[in-house]
């Protein structure tokens, strides 16, 4: 099964514990300073190899981002070279497992993160620098796709567009035509803009299968892009499904687990109380957790189908929140499923 991640790749430089975070001219003394890889789409990818490293599942999982051709670039590669990702890029030197912007900044953000939450800034460099529609073998790679996921959607600007829209639907069209239908999961991830709307947003939930936002995303989106001003995340989850009546909506929310829903039914799946470290990350992992699981049996968007992977999503995202950083170490077969 080939598994296509799509979106963002960022090294992170994660500072905590933070206990408050400082005001203009102010400064807070933490306990560690850490660099690593990060960006959400890069995060998934690298926990769902690892995954399949311990797994035999059957999934490779491909990697559709970028990086800059600058020192924290060399720092990025190296790590994405060892994680068990399949490569396709050509560069000079061989095949890479992510794209090289040339004269980019490779994206990097400044992560101050608290027990609870944390607070970011970003310079998204090479991830809007990069157009997938533009280079011919990922195209290849989203089209030869079992599942697409994509991942980091407000962090990289050729994902809003209406041609990517018409690229999916395109790959979505020819696989129903085949013995195999391709299946399509999204998580944008937070806008730093604070306005959720794009160009193309309705247009994408029309054509994915699985919607996995957190509390926050889901009713900002769900205001946006219906013009519904939801007060609990149950009101926004059930207005999306009302006007999405397709989709699979799952909502990552935190120590209180998870919702889950369809036309089928809903059901909120509870978490392991966990004593938290650092919460970066944690949503990727749990993305992973629950696909890895969901692509390796069923692929049901039936609700009393996914007890398991939304299981397997919380034990991942119990796991993550346990460790500093958003995927160092990427989670492994053993630890997530006993």
């Amino acid at each position: 099964m080939r598994v296509v991640v799509l979106g963002d790749v960022y090294h992170d430089i994660v500072a905590g514990t933070v206990g408050s975070l400082p005001g203009w001219g102010e400064d807070r003394v933490v306990g560690n300073v850490k660099m690593t890889l990060g960006g959400s789409a890069a995060n998934t990818a690298r926990h769902l190899a690892s995954l399949e490293g311990g797994g035999g599942g059957g999934v490779e999982t491909f990697l559709l981002g970028a990086i800059g051709d600058d020192t924290i670039g060399k720092l990025s590669l190296d790590t994405l070279r060892g994680s068990g990702l399949v490569p396709w890029w050509q560069g000079s030197d061989g095949l890479h497992p992510v794209a090289i912007c040339e004269k980019t900044p490779t994206g990097t953000c400044v992560v101050l993160s608290g027990k609870s939450d944390r607070a970011f800034v970003s310079c998204n460099g090479a991830n809007d620098a990069f157009d997938v529609l533009k280079n011919e073998d990922a195209v290849a790679i989203m089209e030869s796709a079992s599942h697409i996921h994509v991942h980091g959607y407000y962090n990289c600007a050729s994902l809003q567009t209406a041609d990517f829209a018409a690229l999916l639907q395109r790959v979505k069209k020819r696989s129903s035509a085949g013995d195999e239908h391709v299946t399509v999961s999204l998580d944008t991830q937070y806008d730093a803009e604070g306005t959720w709307k794009r160009e193309n947003l309705k247009e994408l939930l029309q054509l994915v299968d699985v919607f996995l936002p957190n509390e926050v995303e889901l009713v900002g989106i769900c205001s946006q892009v219906l013009g519904v001003e939801a007060g609990t995340t149950e009101q926004a989850h059930d207005a999306l499904i009302k006007g999405f009546p397709h989709l699979l909506v799952v909502v990552k929310a935190g120590e209180k687990g998870c919702l889950a829903g369809s036309q089928s039914g809903k059901q909120w799946v509870a978490v392991d109380e966990v004593e938290p470290v650092d919460t970066t990350g944690a949503g990727d992992a749990w993305n992973a957790g629950f696909l890895y699981n969901w692509l390796t049996t069923n692929r049901s968007l039936n609700i009393d189908h996914l007890t398991a992977s939304l299981q397997h999503g919380n034990r991942a995202g119990g796991i993550a929140v346990q460790r500093v950083g958003a995927c160092d170490p990427p989670l492994t077969h053993s630890e997530v499923f006993l």
